[in-house]
């Protein structure tokens, strides 16, 4: 699964999988989409139903858990849930 990350003026900014194939965003963690902190942010990426990337902001320990969500495919609902038990 392709993985990248850089350190940005202090903020570590984590990708994990392909957001090219997406055609949705899926907030997760974090107040960065509506403003807010952009440290702590953490957004999915769907194709269809299915995540198929995930974004982090300075949010590295929540990133790294998606990656078996990622590995499994799952759908939009299994993602909720599985955010919602990281809060």
């Amino acid at each position: 699964m392709p993985y990248f990350w850089s350190d940005q003026f202090g903020l570590k900014v984590q990708l994990i999988g392909r957001p090219d194939v997406a055609d949705a965003v899926l907030p997760l963690h974090g107040e960065g989409l509506d403003g807010g902190a952009v440290k702590g942010t953490a957004v999915g990426y769907l194709r269809g139903d299915e995540l198929v990337a995930v974004v982090g902001f300075g949010a590295a320990r929540r990133i790294a858990r998606y990656r078996k969500p990622l590995a499994e495919r799952a759908d939009r609902a299994a993602v909720l849930a599985f955010r919602d038990s990281l809060a």
